[in-house]
Parts: C-alpha cells; sequence; structure tokens
C-alpha cells in the first residue's frame, strides 16, 4: 500500500496493489470540513488493470454528536449468507481481480 499525503495534509492518493495480481487506486479529489472534521466529498476508485473506474461525491455532511449504533448495523436481505473473508478472497480470486 502506498499513501500519497497532499498539501493541505491530508490524503490525496492511495494506492493497494499485489504485483502482477491487483492493483486499485483512489485519488482524494475534494474534502468537505464543514463539520470541523475533514471528510472525503469526492473520491475516485479505479482499477487500472480492469479498466473500472466509480466516482464518489458526498456533499452538505452533517455529523451528529453521538453514534447511533442501530445505523452501524448491517441488515442482511433474507436467504442471504454474508462470505468470510476467505470466501470473499477465493470468490474474487475466481474473477481474476486478486
Amino acid at each position: 500500500m502506498a499513501v500519497t499525503i497532499g498539501s493541505s495534509g491530508l490524503p490525496a492518493q492511495v494506492e493497494l496493489f499485489q504485483p502482477q495480481r491487483f492493483s486499485a487506486r483512489a485519488r482524494y479529489r475534494a474534502w468537505d470540513r464543514a463539520s470541523g472534521t475533514p471528510w472525503p466529498a469526492h473520491i475516485e476508485l479505479a482499477d487500472p488493470a480492469h479498466d473500472v473506474v466509480m466516482t464518489c461525491r458526498a456533499s452538505q455532511l452533517r455529523f451528529g454528536d453521538g453514534v447511533d449504533l442501530q445505523r452501524l448495523k448491517v441488515h442482511w436481505p433474507n436467504g442471504l449468507t454474508p462470505l468470510t473473508l476467505a470466501e470473499l478472497r477465493v470468490a474474487l480470486d475466481r474473477l481474476g481481480v486478486l
């Protein structure tokens, strides 16, 4: 993993790679500071090996004073069985991503 820090002192880019197997890049294009704490507002995610790019944008971010634990809980749809990390790795390896 390689992290590039921008002139603001915040991450500008993160790259994950395994030689000849996997690479991914996240570019932090903009940060929202309205809540007092910098938060990524525009992120570009890319998988150069598979020519995939996804852009995520967030605006008007607001954070409450406390944490609502119910909002952090993951609700799986009926009939769905979540994968373990090992199972996810096998599936991604079959797809040629890892």
